[in-house]
């Protein structure tokens, strides 16, 4: 998905957290999209081997069409357009034991 395929509003976020889910899952991590009403959707991703480890990601746009995958603490993670490297931090962060 193009950052440019989709509007600026905040449900929006849905379509790329949905992409990033389903990579995710593919790599053995648990994840789950959480559609608050009346708030902006995020993504739980679960350590599988340590469940207390879990972030909530959102998507937003820092500019209009330019979205990026965001930490709960309001820190960006990466562009919506560059998954690998999302995964990776995500992957670096939730690691059990460092390994």
């Amino acid at each position: 998905m193009s950052v440019t395929d989709t509007a600026n509003e905040p449900h929006d976020a849905e379509p790329y957290l949905r992409t990033l889910g389903a990579r995710l899952r593919a790599f053995g991590w648990q994840e789950e999209l959480t559609l608050p009403q009346g708030g902006s959707p995020y993504l739980c991703v679960i350590n599988p081997t340590a469940p207390v480890l879990n972030e909530e990601i959102t998507a937003a746009p820092t500019v209009p069409g330019l979205w990026w995958f965001w930490w709960s603490w309001g820190e960006r993670i990466a562009c919506v357009e560059n998954l690998d490297l999302v995964i990776a931090r995500i992957a670096t962060v939730l690691r059990a034991g460092g390994r």
